[in-house]
């Protein structure tokens, strides 16, 4: 009888073990072999805000956060692109963060910066250089210097928060650079036949930069290009969010006039080359909720890339001109300084160029702006190439 309950128990002991182990391997089978290392916070952070930027999750406040570190997750949390920068608001205090306007563009700085203490724990004296500057209109505007801020932080339910953020965005360069990506919002040359890409920088959620995109459009080009370029779009404003289908966008317009009953070419060609970056098919336009076609082409309700192939920016005669700054003056391929007033003249100006925002030093000139009333048959051929 004895002999009997022992075998039982170790039948019921080798079950056991036997069942332990199948589930270790099969727990096994899901658990990755390696990893790469996380900081375990020793405290539970805050909720990330609803709809936000899964790349800053681990970007929140935590308790008991010294006021440097508010003040350093404050810049990083500026390149998230949640709407109204939820998460950089959670490091200000409730009139700051009312005050604040994060749409005021954004101040790039350098890497190694320092958060020093002012006057007790209050007060954090950031000192940095800077690298370029974010207009509102998004285009990129190189900045070099020094930057110092004074960030007064006060205690709001026990914890620190800045109550005197700079307006717009600060952020450091290796966060723009992993944040922000280029975008060509297109104009039309002096001659209105091309379409001149005009550079904007955007830290955007892929479901908002199709309707950021076109009310660039709307608000015209940068202040550098403005003298250079035309726009077909003005006066006109998105009446509505463009919708997104898997085939095609669908852009409601209004602002024709009671005269237009559509857009010139020009603004149909403008729509297209600035929506097709983004991949999006093909593009309706409507004006006042009616489905509006390009003047020359009735049956066209599709617009499509291909069917603005003429308006190509790349598109130049064989005998185009061209063009190269030379010791400040504007020269041509005949290897000789272009006539009439202009850079390196007594009446001229420099030359307008694109400075690259990830390297300040590499420049390539793009669009040549004199400062004269009335520019010379060769001027008029620069703004157009």
């Amino acid at each position: 009888m004895i002999r009997s309950v022992r075998r039982r128990r170790r039948t019921t002991l080798g079950l056991l073990v036997t069942a332990g182990a199948l589930l270790v391997c099969t727990g096994c089978a899901s658990i990755p072999v390696a990893s790469p290392p996380q900081v375990i916070p020793q405290s539970v952070p805050a909720a990330a805000p609803a709809g936000g930027d899964i790349r800053y999750d681990g970007i929140v406040p935590r308790p008991g956060e010294a006021p440097e570190d508010v003040v350093r997750d404050f810049l990083r949390a500026g390149g998230s692109t949640e709407r109204a920068h939820t998460r950089a608001r959670a490091y200000l205090t409730p009139a700051a963060s009312k005050h604040w306007n994060d749409n005021a563009g954004a101040l790039i700085i350098e890497n190694s910066f320092y958060v020093d203490t002012q006057q007790g724990d209050s007060i954090r004296k950031l000192s940095a250089q800077r690298h370029g500057r974010i207009n509102e209109d998004g285009s990129y505007v190189p900045s070099e210097g020094a930057f110092n801020h004074l960030f007064h932080l006060t205690k709001v339910d026990g914890e620190w928060r800045i109550d005197n953020p700079p307006q717009g965005l600060l952020i450091e360069l290796s966060t723009f650079e992993s944040a922000y990506r280029p975008y060509d919002v297109y104009f039309l040359n002096s001659g209105e036949s091309k379409v001149v890409p005009d550079v904007r920088w955007y830290a955007a959620p892929p479901d908002s930069l199709a309707t950021l995109l076109v009310t660039a459009l709307e608000h015209g080009p940068s202040k550098w290009l403005a003298d250079a370029v035309s726009n077909d779009l003005t006066g006109v404003t998105l009446e509505s969010n463009i919708v997104q289908e898997p085939d095609r966008v669908k852009v409601f317009l209004t602002g024709l006039g009671d005269q237009e009953d559509t857009l010139p070419a020009g603004g149909f060609a403008q729509l297209v080359w600035t929506l097709s970056q983004l991949g999006v098919g093909a593009v309706e336009v409507y004006s006042d909720h009616q489905l509006i076609r390009p003047p020359k082409s009735p049956d066209l309700t599709l617009q499509q890339l291909k069917n603005w192939q003429g308006f190509a920016p790349d598109n130049l005669s064989v005998n185009a001109s061209g063009y190269f700054i030379r010791d400040g003056a504007v020269w041509t391929t005949k290897d000789a300084p272009l006539a009439g007033p202009g850079p390196g003249s007594p009446t001229g100006r420099a030359a307008r160029c694109i400075v690259s925002p990830r390297d300040s030093s590499r420049r390539s000139c793009f669009t040549v702006r004199y400062h004269v009333k009335h520019p010379t048959r060769d001027d008029r051929a620069i703004r157009q190439f």
